[in-house]
């Protein structure tokens, strides 16, 4: 449950983040499409920069939680850092 919670509110975030990049690039949007680009070069422009942004997430929290498992392990009897 909390992992769908947490997957929920990581889609809202990136959501919000890729919408206000749009409204804020309209213009430049616009005009590209004025200069003959086609529609299909745009949207994987915006798709692409959204990837960019969702494996840049990926990339630190797998590198945050492998830190944190080294730290926790510690504290946890029987517990190895990487255990699942």
């Amino acid at each position: 449950m909390f992992s769908a919670l947490a997957l929920a509110l990581a889609a809202i975030g990136i959501f919000g983040v890729m919408h206000s990049s749009v409204a804020h690039r309209t213009h430049e949007i616009g005009v590209r499409m004025a200069l003959a680009a086609r529609a299909t070069d745009v949207f994987g422009m915006l798709i692409r920069q959204g990837l960019l942004l969702a494996g840049a997430g990926v990339g630190v929290g797998i590198w945050v939680a492998l830190w944190l498992t080294q730290a926790l392990s510690g504290m946890l009897y029987g517990v190895r850092a990487r255990d699942p």
